[in-house]
């Protein structure tokens, strides 16, 4: 069986879920929640773009 477009896998929800703890612990900085995932800050915006995960900022 395979996904279609656009319909979230369980490897998506597992990196989503990883990079929405990263930012949660990291306050929302996303280059600390880069270092705490041990990926480039570049990965971490590429993931969040794909994603469709907003940062926002207080």
């Amino acid at each position: 069986m395979t996904a279609t477009a656009g319909a979230p896998d369980d490897a998506d929800e597992e990196l989503r879920y990883r990079l929405v703890a990263a930012l949660e612990k990291s306050g929302g900085v996303k280059a600390k929640a880069a270092r705490l995932l041990h990926i480039t800050p570049r990965q971490l915006y590429y993931a969040l773009k794909k994603l469709h995960i907003e940062v926002k900022k207080f």
